[in-house]
């Protein structure tokens, strides 16, 4: 495996009331209607509070800085290389954009799984997908060829892993998000966008270094 180069840069800157009274007086089944409302409004306001964390996280720059605490360095450098293609190909602004859609989702997975509300499971479920991505890159790397054939292969690896990541995250979040989760999988999942990356030869590479450390950390 190529030694991996050091790269510093960083992410830039986020039911019915169940009264049970049976026979109760109706005075009885007054006070427990009150009880459940206040239940109901600590729940709402709860639930309230931690979709506002996520959402301050995501559009905020509490999001790169939620990422950089909890994802390792060559992740940080894959998504900082993908913002660079993404800028060279499409300009500043797709990229921008990309990068804080991105960050938006990456973010609410990561307080979903903090809430655990995902499990570390549903993560390794994930893996599969993701290692045959890694690998089919790394072998077009190697033999110098990512033609058409390859490049749909690809395409149906990010596809699947697409379907895993909507069904996990798709009971908790807006469809919003899931409209920005397609949008960056079909950007990024283009047949004529990875077969132009080896025109961009020194952030290819760093994309190849990135997923064969990838590669070895889950074998």
């Amino acid at each position: 495996m190529e030694s991996k180069e050091e790269v510093n840069d960083e992410i830039e800157s986020g039911s019915e009331e169940d009264n049970s009274v049976g026979e109760e007086s109706i005075e009885s089944k007054e006070e427990k209607r009150e009880e459940g409302k206040k239940g109901k409004k600590k729940n709402g306001w709860l639930l309230n509070k931690k979709k506002a964390l996520a959402s301050k996280a995501s559009t905020s720059s509490m999001g790169p800085s939620i990422l950089k605490r909890v994802v390792d360095k060559e992740t940080m450098t894959l998504l900082k290389t993908l913002k660079v293609i993404v800028k060279k190909e499409s300009g500043e602004k797709e990229a921008s954009n990309m990068n804080k859609d991105i960050t938006k989702i990456a973010v609410k997975i990561v307080i979903l799984h903090q809430d655990k509300k995902l499990s570390d499971q549903q993560f390794q479920s994930l893996e599969f997908s993701f290692r045959r991505i890694c690998s089919t890159f790394k072998n077009a790397f190697r033999v110098k060829q990512l033609d058409e054939a390859t490049a749909t292969r690809i395409h149906g690896h990010i596809k699947s892993l697409e379907t895993l990541i909507k069904e996990m995250i798709s009971p908790f979040v807006s469809k919003n998000t899931e409209e920005r989760l397609k949008r960056i999988i079909d950007y990024l999942s283009a047949v004529p966008f990875i077969m132009k990356l080896p025109s961009y030869p020194e952030e290819y590479k760093t994309l190849i270094i990135t997923f064969d450390h990838y590669l070895v950390s889950m074998e």
